[in-house]
């Protein structure tokens, strides 16, 4: 990643917990290597990084009508297991939802703008 994706996950490893469970682990592996492209042993270094510097949880368990995509769901409750200030997505199906359990769901620019606030104020 690049600009300011890559400023937001820097900013979140640095003062931030970044709260992953299993299944987003697979997702993001899953996509690094069939979207981005990235040989199997980089996904796998990456994969290993994220183990060791995030939070990993169990999913809550939701209902089926939590989210209008069923595999969002999962991102739900490890949000709320993780007891997240936010969710960070490009997601559509999440992004519609705003919110869920009182945790904001935003896009990563909302939630550099999120944080760049939350600085000025003074807050940890």
């Amino acid at each position: 990643s690049r600009g300011l994706c890559l400023n937001v996950f820097e900013i979140c490893l640095d003062k931030h917990t970044v709260i992953l469970s299993q299944f987003l682990l697979q997702e993001i592996h899953r996509n690094l290597q069939k979207r981005i492209k990235l040989p199997l042993s980089l996904c796998n270094e990456i994969q290993n990084f994220l183990l060791s510097e995030a939070k990993i949880v169990e999913p809550q368990i939701l209902s089926k009508n939590s989210c209008r995509d069923q595999t969002d769901i999962k991102v739900l409750g490890t949000g709320i297991t993780g007891q997240a200030d936010a969710i960070v997505t490009g997601d559509n199906d999440l992004l519609v939802l705003k919110e869920f359990h009182s945790i904001p769901i935003l896009l990563p620019r909302k939630f550099w703008e999120f944080i760049q606030k939350d600085k000025t104020q003074g807050s940890t």
